[in-house]
């Protein structure tokens, strides 16, 4: 797996995109590199499937591999504060393939927030890049 070009990348705390008192279903959306097609993620499935990570046909080098690029450690945190999750999520109409990494946070007890944290273009050409290095 090559980690290419990061379409959101890791900063400080965001502004969580869902929260678990959200009734009506939310998406984040971007648009694929390779063909300008729409990818849409629902994401308040996500905040009742925690225990599915990582999502997506991971191998177990490959989940290393995320892990190294985003320097996470045993008892790492995402940079919303809470607990780390990333899938793969292909573009429908190319079959282009991204990282799509998410914070879960509990704020207070049984009360879940969402936060994207950060989508990489996952590609077969070109050298992995290091978390760091430019």
């Amino acid at each position: 797996m090559k980690l290419g070009k990061e379409l959101r990348p890791w900063l400080g705390r965001r502004k969580p995109d869902i929260d678990i008192g959200v009734k009506e279903e939310r998406a984040f959306a971007w648009q694929c590199t390779h063909c300008a097609g729409e990818i849409s993620v629902p994401l308040r499935e996500r905040l009742h499937e925690l225990e599915t990570y990582p999502r997506g046909d991971f191998t177990t080098e490959e989940k290393k591999e995320a892990e190294r690029f985003y320097g996470m450690g045993q008892w790492s945190r995402a940079p919303s504060g809470g607990g780390i999750h990333f899938e793969k999520i292909k573009c429908p109409r190319c079959s282009t393939p991204y990282l799509f990494s998410y914070g879960v946070d509990e704020p207070s007890n049984s009360f879940l927030v969402l936060t994207v944290e950060g989508i990489i273009e996952i590609g077969e050409d070109g050298p992995n890049r290091v978390a760091g290095s430019d």
